[in-house]
């Protein structure tokens, strides 16, 4: 069986659009997220922040929020 970094150097050799059809496929092959959001939450929270109701947060900012509500 070829190491992952054979199969990469392969795929990465591809045409684009055989690259975006392994990738579809393999995608596919995920198991679905433990989360679920709907598209009218997505388009709610865009409109909060268009409107500024609330205010972004960098990246940085959500990893220390996350980790501190984690205890780390």
């Amino acid at each position: 069986m070829p190491s992952l970094a054979e199969i990469e150097q392969l795929a990465f050799a591809l045409q684009p659009s055989q690259r975006a059809s392994l990738a579809s496929r393999l995608i596919a092959t995920l198991p679905d997220p433990d989360y679920d959001v709907s598209d009218d939450e997505v388009m709610q929270r865009d409109r909060e922040l268009e409107s500024g109701v609330v205010q972004p947060m960098t990246h940085d900012e959500f990893v220390r929020a996350v980790n501190a509500d984690r205890g780390r």
